[in-house]
């Protein structure tokens, strides 16, 4: 048997080299010349040395793995298209629908990471810690994905209330369109009065597929956080001027921001 096209052979090795072994009745976890001549009906009759040729000629040869991570999530596609659909309703009709992404970060006023400069010897660069207590803060934000507009809660806990609220907060930036908030599966983010009071506001959750977190582009907001305000901070002796230059960085992209979207992979660099 042989295929019309190399092209069309060379999509057929492909499509198969995603797929495992087991999944062709093959108990090994990674594919071997005679393993390919024995699924491939257009390779069985060619002898080893013939298969690796045809490989060379399509371009197809070993290579060294990387890891990657995907989410277990079973219905991890169908959220994937869901927010496709937002993110594109979003882009093509802009004046009828907004898409927002959001996230929580919680920060502590001691603080000890990160990389600073000083001279090279033994002694390393000193981090206060103050005497003050090491203060948690938690920040609920949302990103909008066409402009960069942050709005955003900081308080010293952030669960169902403060989601209701933040809500609140969204529909009043954003009073006429219809909202899609992409966000994670916090079990917060599913109680009574979270959803009612989305449905009160009609804002659409969309959520995450489970352990995608790499899906949510403002959690590079948060990187960008810590690499300006957190790392190696001078406030820790008050926790409460920690929180106002946190809001002060937060501040900035108020109105909207094309570095951010940029920063976080919304906008080509």
């Amino acid at each position: 048997m042989t295929l019309s096209t190399p092209e069309a052979a060379k999509a057929e090795i492909e499509h198969l080299l995603h797929d495992s072994p087991r999944q062709h009745g093959i108990a090994r976890s990674r594919w071997r010349l005679k393993d390919l001549r024995r699924v491939v009906a257009w390779l069985q009759d060619c002898t080893l040395p013939g298969v690796h040729q045809i490989l060379r000629r399509l371009k197809v040869s070993l290579k060294q793995a990387t890891s990657y991570v995907e989410s277990p999530d079973p219905r991890r596609h169908l959220k994937r298209r869901r927010m496709g659909y937002a993110y594109s309703a979003a882009l093509y009709h802009p004046q009828q629908y907004v898409i927002l992404f959001h996230d929580e970060l919680t920060y502590y006023s001691q603080q000890n990471e990160g990389l600073k400069y000083g001279p090279v010897g033994r002694q390393p660069p000193f981090v206060s810690h103050g005497v003050a207590e090491n203060k948690m803060t938690r920040i609920g934000a949302v990103m909008d994905g066409m402009t960069g507009q942050v709005i955003y809660l900081q308080a010293d806990k952030f669960g169902k209330l403060a989601m209701a609220q933040l809500y609140r907060l969204i529909r009043q930036h954003y009073p006429e369109r219809k909202v899609f908030v992409v966000q994670d599966n916090c079990s917060f983010h599913y109680s009574d009065n979270v959803l009612a009071t989305a449905a009160e506001l009609d804002i659409i959750p969309v959520y995450l597929p489970t352990y995608a977190s790499w899906l949510n582009p403002i959690e590079k907001l948060w990187r960008w956080l810590k690499a300006d305000v957190l790392r190696g901070h001078e406030f820790a002796h008050d926790p409460q001027l920690l929180r106002q230059v946190v809001a002060q960085f937060l501040d900035q992209f108020a109105d909207g921001s094309s570095a951010l979207l940029r920063y976080v992979g919304l906008l080509p660099i």
